[in-house]
């Protein structure tokens, strides 16, 4: 240490001179040492006040530094959770993509099932108006036919009460006349035998 040092020196330094042991010890060489003792404990004294200064600021730094430790932790932490959020919602947006694209492939399937449904039902609804159609035509040829039929039966009905009226008429005229030449020989008859 220093103080072994300058006591070293100091020996050293009295070594070579003559020591008159009768002669009395110097108050200077007290002097000195105790103030060399004092320049090293002011100088120790100062030394361990920068390094309690030092061992304060890397207390201070090992603080920080942990508290920046703890949030960097915190933070990749919250990282971690946001990643395993956006994580889940990924998966659910990709479940939903999914929904929506079955549920638009069954939308054209079921367009398509209805383009083809209404085809045919419209095909179906045209030989259904043909049909209609003809089935009129028919049923005004056939409401033609039965008033003609009803027109020439009411003439023949006409024609046959004619024929009947005039076949009554002839018989009765023809009964009338089968009657009237019997009356005249009868008379006839009469006056021969009664006389003129």
């Amino acid at each position: 240490s220093e103080v072994e040092a300058m006591v070293g020196s100091g020996a050293d330094a009295g070594a070579g001179a003559t020591v008159d042991a009768s002669a009395p010890v110097g108050e200077d060489a007290m002097t000195k040492v105790k103030d060399m003792i004092q320049d090293l404990i002011t100088k120790l004294q100062s030394e361990a006040a920068g390094e309690a200064s030092h061992n304060s600021w890397c207390e201070t730094e090992l603080r920080k530094n942990e508290a920046t430790q703890k949030d960097a932790q915190a933070d990749i932490k919250k990282q971690a959770a946001t990643e395993d959020q956006l994580e889940a919602a990924l998966a659910k947006l990709e479940l939903e993509i999914e929904q929506l694209n079955a549920t638009l492939a069954r939308g054209d399937a079921d367009r398509v099932a209805s383009v083809e449904e209404r085809s045919a039902t419209r095909l179906e609804n045209l030989a259904a108006i043909d049909d209609a159609k003809q089935s009129a035509v028919a049923v005004e040829a056939a409401l033609a036919m039965i008033e003609d039929y009803y027109k020439n039966a009411s003439k023949a009905v006409s024609l046959i009460k004619r024929k009947q009226s005039s076949a009554r008429v002839q018989a009765a005229q023809q009964q009338r006349a089968n009657q009237t030449p019997n009356a005249l020989p009868d008379a006839v008859t009469q006056q021969s035998v009664s006389g003129p």
